[in-house]
């Protein structure tokens, strides 16, 4: 990376500690524009994306309750499809995890218009085949599971999960001067 090039803002830059992504911030910012670019997607939408998945930290080795590991929560069967682990994942810097969700995210690209698609990519790829509204299940989880599994998606109790309330959720992450980030 050229270090004279000037990088435009991104939404919670503030949050890259050097010492978890072990590489620099412009570094780091630098090559998720350039993975967006790849995807044709705002890279501030995975900029969001990560900011939910690491619960804000931006660490490439925080592990969830059941084995997802990195930047969007790689899970153990994800990670296999990649050609990795999740135990590889957590030794890998930001940068080489941002290599793993640009392959992840690849197959979505034509799909991913909007922040919550791409969130909805991450942590339910069945649901960018369905409206706003769909309530997310499969033949082999009921909505009710699946919302009791996330009550972050469902503060409410409705029993269910729609992009609807993805969308809610992420953001209310965002400040509302920084939304125009979100664009297209």
């Amino acid at each position: 990376m050229a270090s004279n090039l000037k990088l435009p803002e991104l939404l919670f830059e503030e949050l890259i500690k050097p010492q978890l992504v072990r590489c620099t911030v412009d570094e780091f910012k630098y090559t998720v524009i350039s993975i967006s670019k790849d995807l044709g997607i705002n890279p501030n939408w995975l900029m969001a994306v990560i900011e939910l998945e690491t619960a804000h930290t931006f660490d490439p080795q925080i592990t969830n309750g059941i084995g997802a590991v990195g930047l969007i929560q790689f899970t153990p069967r994800t990670a296999k499809r990649l050609g990795t682990t999740p135990g590889e994942l957590r030794k890998m810097d930001g940068i080489r995890q941002l290599a793993y969700i640009r392959d992840y995210l690849w197959p979505y690209r034509e799909d991913i218009h909007s922040l919550t698609d791409c969130y909805c990519a991450v942590f339910f790829p069945l649901a960018l085949e369905h409206s706003m509204t769909w309530h997310f299940h499969t033949p082999g989880m009921a909505a009710e599971m699946i919302a009791a599994a996330n009550p972050l998606f469902d503060p409410d109790d409705y029993g269910f999960i729609n992009k609807s309330m993805i969308k809610a959720e992420l953001y209310s992450h965002i400040k509302p001067a920084k939304q125009h980030l979100l664009k297209k």
